[in-house]
């Protein structure tokens, strides 16, 4: 009978699946219409009803943040034009 080895586990492979599936997860969401939330740490991802611009990321069974924010441009929630909020800033930045 012959013997076989048996391969030790490398935790390098189950990160890389990890990876691999938080890629997948992703792009799924996206390829669905959804987004992804914005704040640093937390990327959940959201299927919110189409043509709504404010996002909430809704803390849910250990997922989302609470962040509230704009589908177009993905800073915090504002109620003007995202272009408009872009410039202002720039403006205010630069004096």
């Amino acid at each position: 009978m012959q013997k076989t080895r048996q391969r030790g586990l490398d935790l390098t492979e189950f990160s890389q699946y990890d990876r691999y599936h938080r890629y997948a997860a992703e792009e799924y969401v996206l390829q669905m219409g959804g987004v992804l939330c914005p704040r640093p740490g937390c990327g959940a991802g959201l299927l919110p009803d189409p043509g709504l611009r404010r996002i909430e990321c809704l803390p849910q069974n250990g997922v989302g943040c609470g962040f509230v924010f704009c589908r177009e441009c993905k800073e915090e929630f504002h109620v003007e034009e995202c272009r408009d909020l872009h410039i202002r800033d720039t403006t205010v930045n630069q004096q």
